[in-house]
């Protein structure tokens, strides 16, 4: 059970689950690298890609290509630009410090006060109840006036920004009160949709996608750099998130 103040009758209860060793380390998310890219030196970048070529050469199986090329930009990267710290989670929109210093000192009056009614002294117990008591009073009253001035403020910035805090907050609200189209329809209706949408070949077997793959292969499935070049453009543009590597097709249009 922990010591901190939730203006009310209940109290937080923290536990955590945990695994053995072993699945924890299987299962545990990779994290990857992120990059500060508006803080990016691309005389650097193209420096270190210049450096990392000298010499380099390109015989040898796809995937030691692969693995150097990935070993190549991730050093370019880290050379030419800072990596983002991870950030905290964001207050809500009402916090202020002048309500974490009011909860900081109604947690610790509360404390206080449960201290004293472990020592029985009566009047000890009844001085550290009424400070626990006016903490908490003012923690309310802070909070209140916090939430409505708050509002207001939202409020009024929906003409400036129609498209700003406000809509975003409602907009999450909307999110999570729909159900997904595979909640709402029932199971067995599901399963024919996907027996429909995905029929399974009985004839099917390992391996069958590989056989006779030569001999079906044509020229024309080959892709060109250019193809390869013109895609990263497009990319590029997006700035869209990296994938496990941390590498964004932004750093790719700049080789």
């Amino acid at each position: 059970v922990m010591e901190e103040e939730s203006l009310s009758d209940h109290r937080y209860i923290y536990f955590v689950f945990e695994r053995s060793i072993s699945l924890v380390s299987q299962n545990k998310k990779k994290k990857y690298i992120r990059w500060a890219y508006k803080k990016m030196d691309e005389e650097k970048y193209k420096e270190a890609l210049i450096w990392q070529n000298i010499n380099h050469s390109w015989v040898g199986d796809v995937d030691k290509k692969v693995e150097w090329l990935q070993n190549t930009l991730t050093d370019a990267c880290n050379y030419s630009m800072p990596v983002v710290t991870s950030t905290q989670r964001k207050s809500t929109y009402w916090w202020s410090d002048v309500i974490f210093n009011l909860r900081k000192a109604c947690n610790i009056a509360r404390r206080k006060w449960q201290k004293a009614k472990r020592k029985g002294i009566i009047n000890n117990i009844l001085e550290k109840e009424d400070e626990y008591r006016l903490a908490k009073k003012s923690l309310c009253t802070e909070l209140k006036r916090a939430k409505i001035r708050a509002w207001n403020e939202l409020i009024k910035s929906i003409d400036d920004n129609p498209w700003g805090l406000a809509y975003r907050i409602v907009l999450k609200k909307l999110r999570r009160s729909n159900l997904s189209f595979r909640e709402t329809i029932p199971l067995d209706t599901l399963e024919q949709l996907v027996h429909k949408l995905f029929p399974s070949d009985l004839n099917w077997h390992e391996g069958a996608e590989v056989e006779n793959f030569e001999d079906i292969w044509l020229e024309e499935y080959d892709v060109s750099d250019e193809e390869v070049v013109n895609i990263l453009r497009k990319k590029a543009g997006t700035n869209k998130a990296p994938g496990i590597d941390g590498i964004k097709s932004i750093f790719l249009k700049k080789i």
